[in-house]
């Protein structure tokens, strides 16, 4: 009878140390969320879930344009416009997202996006040389065709930010967000990506 106990209690054991065990794996959380750490939680698989539908999605300049506004009033610079047509020294326009008129800096939110989420798009951010941006301006027309126009050389004051970095997941369960990357955190990512450029940027006058 002591050797049936002893083994219903080893077992009942077991199955507590399999839940727990279990339940650490899924709650395996988001913690100190960073612009050098966010891809590791991309998910790509259901294995590990606990909804049915997975959907990623991306900030759109939409998202965007209100934090770059913000992060530029919070940094100090004055007369800040947003989608403001900008003539470049050799002729062509370029329509940035956000701008400081009195600093005469801005930001360029460059919209589109891969098919998946990858480290290799946060490249394009923080170069020292923007010329080595590849930049197409999409023009409408009064023929109501729109012309694509390639900019030769973006400009060191205007600062690059891709809608590629900054992708976002949820299911169709609330627990869900304990490990993927929400919208909320996209836009903390962004406001990093913002302030590290400001943090280089000339100071406001």
């Amino acid at each position: 009878m002591v050797g049936i106990l002893e083994s219903i209690t080893k077992t009942k054991l077991f199955l507590i140390s399999f839940i727990l065990i279990g339940q650490t794996l899924y709650a395996q959380v988001k913690t100190n969320i960073n612009p050098s750490n966010y891809y590791d939680y991309f998910c790509n698989s259901y294995d590990s879930l606990k909804g049915t539908e997975l959907t990623t999605n991306w900030l759109r300049l939409e998202d965007a344009v209100p934090v770059m506004l913000d992060e530029l009033q919070n940094a100090g610079y004055d007369w800040v416009y947003d989608r403001t047509i900008y003539k470049l020294m050799n002729g062509q326009y370029l329509n940035i997202s956000a701008y400081s008129r009195k600093n005469n800096i801005g930001f360029l939110y460059i919209e589109g996006h891969d098919l998946f989420p990858s480290k290799t798009h946060r490249d394009i951010l923080f170069q020292s040389d923007n010329s080595k941006v590849e930049y197409t301006e999409c023009v409408e027309t009064f023929t109501g065709e729109a012309d694509f126009v390639k900019i030769d050389s973006l400009p060191s004051n205007i600062y690059i930010l891709k809608e590629d970095c900054y992708f976002y997941q949820s299911t169709d369960n609330f627990d869900d967000n304990n490990r993927l990357i929400t919208k909320e955190d996209a836009l903390e990512i962004l406001r990093e990506d913002i302030r590290k450029y400001l943090k280089n940027a000339p100071m406001p006058k």
